[in-house]
């Protein structure tokens, strides 16, 4: 007679052996197999790592841009002019006093900071010579979010049977802070630069 026997610890399945005629049989992955699932998770933790990182990127800029004028993708790396909200429009008036022009502009809410890449990439894009930019804290707020955390596996001995638990993921609750920040930028490009009809 075959018994099949699971054996449950602290955190969830630990490992399971057959009792056979008396015998005591555990199956346990193989040092081959281990190895494999040790690789394959390092990979996936790192592929989606970048995913993270620079594939779901948007650029806000690009997303909220409002064009004035025709546009047209321009060769010229853009000037960005950093500046206070409250000097946003001053900045700007200056800059038209020089003989650029408005474009467009990009307004949104956020609360991540964007890419230091994004507003140069936009404005080259829109054929922007220069862009004024500009962040003003806007609030802080607390979310409960539902996330996922490895653990790794761990070895146990029963009854003199060294039992080697699977790794597994666990979903968990946390507590994230985010705080967001009102961005906006003016696109301008020089008069003498710009396409008449």
């Amino acid at each position: 007679m075959v018994f099949f026997v699971e054996l449950a610890g602290r955190a969830g399945q630990v490992g399971s052996f057959n009792v056979q005629l008396g015998s005591v049989r555990f199956h346990k992955l193989t040092e081959h197999k281990k190895m494999n699932r040790a690789i394959i998770f390092k990979t996936g933790v790192l592929m989606v790592g970048l995913f993270l990182g620079v594939g779901c990127a948007t650029n806000n800029y690009e997303k909220y841009f409002i064009p004035r004028v025709p546009l047209r993708e321009s060769a010229i790396e853009p000037d960005i002019y950093r500046v206070p909200m409250t000097s946003h429009e001053t900045e700007v008036s200056r800059l038209k006093t020089l003989g650029h022009e408005i474009i467009g502009v990009s307004e949104f809410n956020s609360s991540s900071f964007p890419s230091s890449k994004h507003l140069p990439k936009a404005a080259k894009k829109v054929g922007a010579t220069v862009a004024v930019s500009s962040r003003k804290f806007d609030r802080r707020e607390q979310k409960l979010e539902n996330t996922r955390e490895w653990i790794p596996g761990e070895r146990i001995t029963v009854n003199g049977v060294t039992v080697e638990t699977e790794g597994r993921w666990v979903n968990q609750i946390e507590v994230r802070d985010y705080e967001y920040n009102d961005y906006k930028a003016t696109f301008l490009r020089h008069e003498r630069l710009t396409p008449r009809p």
